[in-house]
């Protein structure tokens, strides 16, 4: 009954508040307004693509190893495979979790970034093959790209130190 209710006033003052803007703008017509007003407040809020501030480098831990262990064993339901990837978290040593905490940061810090959009849907070796050529071209910014870094430092390198 309050739904009602609530729903007639709002419906009520919708009603007075676009005779009101029909007086104030007879050229437009009421179809016309009405069509705003629906698709203004028909908008869904849509999930946002870039990582929060709070991106944590279990996640990145998380995406590579759920694929590798469905690809090992594709029959584990969801659960099974999130249990045994924390397990695998737990008992990765601390210079392996320090690694993920790196490139969460720079996922946060530069994924505004043209050129990390541009790379960072690109396979690994690519990027590095990539970054290899600019860089072995400026002998001045002595920039080596060893087979240890992961896509995300690569890229930063090439944010930070552009091509010419």
């Amino acid at each position: 009954m309050l739904k009602k209710s609530i729903q007639a006033c709002i419906s009520g003052q919708a009603q007075n508040f676009f005779q009101r803007l029909h007086q104030k703008y007879p050229h437009i017509p009421t179809r016309e307004m009405t069509d705003v007003w629906k698709h203004i407040h028909s908008k869904k809020k849509q999930a946002s693509t870039s990582p929060s501030k709070r991106f944590h480098c279990y996640h990145l831990f998380l995406r590579e190893q759920r694929k590798e262990i469905l690809q090992k064993s594709p029959h584990l339901s969801f659960g099974e495979v999130s249990r045994e990837v924390a397990k695998q978290w737990r008992a990765q040593d601390e210079a392996s979790k320090s690694m993920y905490r790196k490139r969460a940061k720079l996922l946060v810090k530069y994924h505004h970034h043209p050129t990390w959009i541009y790379y960072n849907d690109r396979p690994t070796k690519y990027v590095a093959h990539m970054a290899r050529n600019w860089f072995e071209d400026d002998v001045e910014l002595n920039i080596e790209i060893h087979e240890s870094m992961s896509k995300e430092e690569i890229i930063e390198l090439l944010i930070l130190h552009p091509p010419v």
